[in-house]
This record gives structure tokens, C-alpha cells and sequence, in this order.
């Protein structure tokens, strides 16, 4: 492996964006030579099915080619999930080693909002310092001379720890499979973390998700008291910031499309009552988001309503709204429109936080009164 790294290290020198014989070779050391020889190394390490591919870019060559080990039912393509990956610094001068994350928008080349990425290195920096001692020698930020491009400067705010080897100096294959195995622990501890029952803080999921389920964790006891000092993503101040700011931005796109509307989130399980050009009514809800909206949170009042009015219905997503927090009070602004109408909740879309059991009717066996039952035996 240490001298794979060094040979591509020396063709990131002859980075051309065409298939150049440089750039060939390069892509053969990063789509076949060292992803086999991270299999070799995975073999008997761990009970996790990992899987390893590497890209060099698809049509143009990237400037910042990389190799991952990731877990496919965790991270099935390089823009979602956590994974382990090797960076090549763009001139040449170092590959990093790195825990890393999805920066991208699924289905896209622009980058999540740099506040997504940042919340997440932060979680990840929590849960691994509460798990593990971290080695000194690994740092937080890494720099991949990536010529402007978005992609490197996704992958340099995506980096939670890295270590680095510098060209002309990469260690020998002994210290490679150790950091190797360093940074796949890593790995699994975090994988570990999104598992763990209590674990409340999933990486994909917006702040309004990871606020409802630290909030379940905390009633169902299943939080340690660490972990509930943690606190919440946003404040009240915040999230009602984002609904006015997701209302106003509703009320706009009803405008643009010549719908009469009035405003019932006070009254009702939706948020407007709007009459449409042919004179029908639509419920429709409002959700508002700083994430890029990939899920939202729905009460069961609200999935119950659009469930019954479906095709009389319809969704308005307002995501990646932007909040401010340097005056007294926070301000929302922006925000990217999602639209659905008619509005169709599929059933296996739908996942539940929580659940309310019912003692007396579901219980199975006898439910002792303890209080009784050591007054009966006194």
C-alpha cells in the first residue's frame, strides 16, 4: 500500500480532467489496486460486511480522487453516511486518511449547507470522545489544495479526524494497517452509536427529528444523564422563527398560483385551507426546515387528516432556510420550496419515534401493584 500511495501522490502531479496516461494509471491504482489491497486487510478484522470502491471521477478526472471503506447498508453511495476513505490533496503534497462523511446532496453535485456538515462532525467529535480515547496525532481539519472545487472543500468541512501522509514519507505497511484498524474502530463506533437504543442524534436527519427524538429518549429514560446535558438543536425562539418563516413562504407560492387561502394551524391539523383555480379546497400542511428536507415530522392528528383528505390535499416543504442567531432574536430567512399536490403518504415511508402502550388492554400476565401486593404480604 505505501507504494500505491506514493505512485498516485506523483500522478496527482500530472492531474489532467482527460483520460491522459497519467491519469489511466491513476485510475487503475484507485479503482483496482487499492481498494483490493484494503480487501486483503479487511478479511477476519471485523463483523461488519464493509465493502471498499474508489473514484477517480466519472467523465472528467477529479482533481481530488478518493478510496473509502464504508458499510453499504450505511452508506451505499459516497454522498450519505459515514465512512473511512483516502484523500489525495489535489497537488500531490499528502494523502489523508480520514473519517469522513456524505457531503452532497443525494442525486446531486451541489453540497449540503455547511451548518448540516458541521453539525455533524460535532456530533461525531461527542460520541467518539465519550467512546474512545482519540490519538493527538490525528487532526480535525485537513487541507487538499483542491483547485476551488466544491467537492474538496465538502470533503475538507466532512472530516471528523484524519492523519496524514506526506509525499516522499509515507509510512511503512506496518503503521498503514495500524492507522488502518484505528480508523475503522472509529467507524464502528459511530455506526454503533446511530444503533444504540437511546442513541437519539441520526446524522441524516434534520434538526426538528433529532430535537422529537431527544425529547422521546428523554421521557422513555433511555438517555444517560451525559447524554441529556447534551441538549437540543434548536430553541423555541428558533423553531418559531423557521415556522413563520415557512408559513410566509407558503402563503407566496399559493399567491403565484392563484389560490385563496386562510391560515388554520391554530384551529385545525393542517395549516391552511386554500380553494385552488377550479374552486375545490385543499388541506395543506407547512413544514419548515434549516436541513435540506429529506424528512419531516408529522403528528398523528396530521398523518391522519392528509391520509382521509388525499387527493384534496397537499405538502409545502420550505428547507435549507437559513437562521440567524446574532441579534436578540433569532431570524429566518431563504429557504427552497418542496411541493406536493395532491399529497400521498405512502405507509412504509412513515416511521414511528415512539409508541404508547396501553397496560391494561395489551398487557399479557398479571400487572402487580406493588404497593398492594406489600401491604397483602406485610
Amino acid at each position: 500500500m505505501r507504494a500505491l500511495l506514493e505512485e498516485i501522490l506523483l500522478l496527482q502531479r500530472e492531474w489532467s480532467s482527460k483520460s491522459t496516461p497519467a491519469m489511466q494509471r491513476r485510475g487503475e491504482l484507485i479503482r483496482q489496486a487499492a481498494p483490493d489491497w484494503l480487501r486483503s486487510r479487511l478479511v477476519g478484522r471485523t463483523s461488519r460486511a464493509l465493502a471498499v470502491n474508489g473514484s477517480d471521477g466519472s467523465g472528467s478526472k477529479s482533481a481530488v480522487p478518493w478510496v473509502r471503506v464504508f458499510d453499504p447498508t450505511r452508506s451505499p453511495r459516497a454522498t450519505k453516511g459515514w465512512y473511512v476513505v483516502y484523500l489525495f490533496a489535489a497537488e500531490g503534497g499528502r494523502v489523508f486518511l480520514s473519517l469522513n462523511q456524505g457531503t452532497r446532496l443525494p442525486g446531486a453535485l451541489n453540497p449540503r449547507p455547511e451548518h448540516e456538515i458541521k453539525d455533524r462532525v460535532a456530533w461525531a467529535h461527542r460520541t467518539l470522545n465519550q467512546a474512545t480515547t482519540i490519538d493527538p496525532s490525528f487532526t480535525s481539519h485537513i487541507h487538499l489544495d483542491s483547485r476551488g472545487s466544491d467537492l474538496g472543500r465538502s470533503y475538507e468541512l466532512g472530516n471528523v479526524l484524519a492523519v496524514e501522509y506526506s509525499q516522499g514519507a509515507v509510512p511503512n505497511e506496518p503503521t498503514l494497517a495500524r492507522d488502518l484498524d484505528v480508523f475503522l474502530h472509529l467507524l464502528d463506533t459511530l455506526y454503533d452509536a446511530e444503533d444504540r437504543k437511546g442513541a437519539v442524534e441520526r446524522v441524516e436527519d434534520s434538526p426538528e427529528l433529532l430535537d422529537a427524538a431527544h425529547a422521546i429518549a428523554i421521557g422513555t429514560g433511555a438517555l444517560r444523564q451525559r447524554q441529556r446535558s447534551q441538549g437540543f438543536h434548536q430553541s423555541a425562539a428558533d423553531r418559531q422563527a423557521i415556522e413563520m418563516r415557512a408559513m410566509a413562504v407558503a402563503e407566496e407560492l399559493f399567491k403565484s398560483r392563484g389560490w385563496e387561502y386562510r391560515d388554520v394551524h391554530t384551529t385545525a391539523s393542517c395549516d391552511f385551507i386554500c380553494t385552488d383555480e377550479d374552486g375545490k379546497e385543499i388541506s395543506v400542511e407547512v413544514k419548515g426546515t434549516t436541513s435540506h428536507g429529506e424528512a419531516i415530522l408529522i403528528t398523528r392528528a396530521e398523518l391522519e387528516l392528509h391520509q382521509r383528505m388525499h387527493p384534496s390535499n397537499a405538502l409545502v416543504v420550505v428547507h435549507s432556510i437559513e437562521l440567524d442567531r446574532t441579534g436578540s432574536r433569532p431570524v429566518a430567512t431563504g429557504g427552497r420550496v418542496r411541493f406536493a399536490h395532491p399529497w400521498s403518504i405512502i405507509d412504509s415511508a412513515v416511521v414511528p419515534l415512539a409508541y404508547k402502550v396501553d397496560l391494561i388492554q395489551a398487557s399479557e400476565g398479571v400487572l402487580l401493584d406493588l404497593d398492594a401486593f406489600r401491604h397483602t404480604h406485610e
